[in-house]
């Protein structure tokens, strides 16, 4: 008698074929990206912050302990010990090459973040992972990447974790990596109270009993549980002086109305299934207020600080579409011509306002408005398929990322970055000079600390200096 129905290993394929043009789209995003980012072209930049990092990794790994200054305590500067532990172990492998090697990871924690995504809307998870607040993260040097990784896993193994304890360990990796974030862990553990009582009541020990073994062990080695830089930017509990801190008041404003703008498209697919989606919504809007609200933003370039509660709105807007569509060319033709209206005068007014940053500086300050705009045929969705090479021949053809081959090694990229930086223009004379093993002074610390690995450096902003930042 022949067979009836499908053997249970069977492979589906429709739904394999149906997101490969998604699948393949954000492939070619991310490999284009990375190739700039690690090219010559770009100059391989990362941000200065992003070179903290990879001094405290050099001296770890040449005296055995994460300090700022060779024979030095250890100091609480960096906001990620995860990415700090991550960083030192990439220099372990290759030292010269350790920031191409980062970018290489971070770059991979985005594909895996689209994959988590897109197991609920691939066309959803393309449009976001090209999103400036997302794409960007890939090329900083910044723990933003990993971030939103962790944010998408944590959102993933919630929905399925029936005991909780998985969801807990996350959450306490969540804190290592960005202790902001926990935020979203907690938000969304208070709605899953209601409904899966035991489980969100096991997860929440489990990350209050680890997050509590972390500030202690934090305490102990550092002596403090805070990072100095939680000191800085938290308004209430800053040491800088009012008139430098209203200084960034109009740069908050511009990442705000950055976020609003990048997070439009995405609310409008949530606001079919808002009710389902309430728990990750007000999850997001909690981290938001939370920087709105208590912090001051420094190094808070493209808007990063916010970039893991709009991965969070992503993932809200994917399961949306699972439920209901969500894409535009799935909506009545009138509301596809008023969406579409509103997001061409949206644009047009973002780009007017610069709300999204156009050409001027490196080169990752020309890319967010190009990859906003590229993020935009996504949302046309699996009825046009067209969209991928749309999206990914915009990229290209804007000229924004123009490409070279070629690894440049830490030290070829610190000497482009001082070339660029007008805060440190005599750093290579001063080496000539003095030495590299100079004592300076300064409060532009990521360039200067790279160039002079082994020099002892005075912090004057305070996130390498306790006795600044703690007053």
């Amino acid at each position: 008698m022949a067979p009836t129905g499908k053997p249970k290993g069977a492979i589906r394929w429709r739904p394999l074929v149906s997101r490969l043009p998604a699948d393949l789209a954000a492939a070619a995003v991310l490999a284009l990206y990375l190739v700039h980012a690690l090219g010559r072209a770009s100059h391989g930049e990362i941000w200065d912050d992003a070179w903290f990092f990879h001094r405290i990794a050099h001296i770890w790994l040449k005296t055995g302990l994460p300090s700022w200054n060779p024979g030095e305590p250890p100091v609480h500067g960096n906001t990620s010990q995860l990415f700090q532990i991550v960083v030192t172990a990439l220099g372990a492998i290759t030292r010269d090459y350790s920031v191409a090697l980062t970018k290489v990871f971070l770059t991979a924690c985005l594909g895996g973040w689209y994959w988590l995504v897109s197991l609920r809307s691939p066309w959803l998870a393309l449009a976001g992972l090209m999103s400036p607040l997302i794409l960007l993260t890939g090329g900083t040097g910044m723990e933003t990447a990993l971030a939103i990784f962790l944010v998408g896993l944590f959102l993933h193994v919630s929905e399925i974790d029936v005991r909780g304890w998985s969801s807990g360990f996350l959450a306490v990796l969540l804190y290592w990596v960005r202790p902001d974030s926990v935020l979203i862990a907690a938000g969304l553990l208070a709605f899953q109270a209601s409904e899966r009582k035991s489980a969100a009541t096991r997860a929440g020990i489990a990350s209050a009993l680890g997050i509590g073994a972390s500030l202690l062990l934090f305490r102990h080695l550092y002596g403090t549980a805070f990072p100095l830089s939680f000191h800085l930017k938290s308004l209430a509990l800053s040491t800088y002086d009012s008139a430098y801190l209203q200084l960034g008041m109009r740069d908050k404003l511009h990442n705000v109305l950055m976020v609003a703008v990048c997070s439009a498209p995405f609310l409008a697919v949530c606001s079919r299934a808002w009710r389902r989606e309430l728990p990750l919504l007000v999850s997001a809007a909690l981290f938001f207020a939370y920087h709105l609200v208590f912090t001051h933003e420094i190094m808070g370039y493209h808007a990063r600080f916010y970039a893991p509660g709009f991965a969070v709105l992503v993932f809200a807007a994917a399961r949306a579409a699972t439920q209901k569509g969500g894409v535009l060319l799935e909506m009545r033709v009138s509301r596809v011509l008023w969406a579409g209206t509103a997001l061409v005068l949206m644009t047009a007014l973002s780009v007017q306002r610069q709300w999204i940053e156009g050409p001027r500086g490196f080169e990752l300050s020309r890319m967010p408005l190009t990859t906003y705009l590229a993020s935009l045929p996504a949302f046309l969705g699996p009825a046009a398929p067209f969209a991928s090479a749309l999206a990914v021949g915009s990229l290209a053809a804007v000229g924004a990322i123009p490409l070279s081959l070629g690894f440049m090694s830490n030290r070829e990229i610190a000497e482009a970055q001082v070339k660029h930086y007008r805060a440190t223009p005599k750093v290579l004379e001063v080496e000539k000079c003095f030495g590299p093993t100079v004592s300076l002074a300064h409060s532009e610390l990521g360039v200067l600390g790279i160039h002079f690995p082994d020099a002892h450096i005075t912090d004057f902003s305070g996130l390498m200096n306790p006795d600044l930042a703690l007053g």
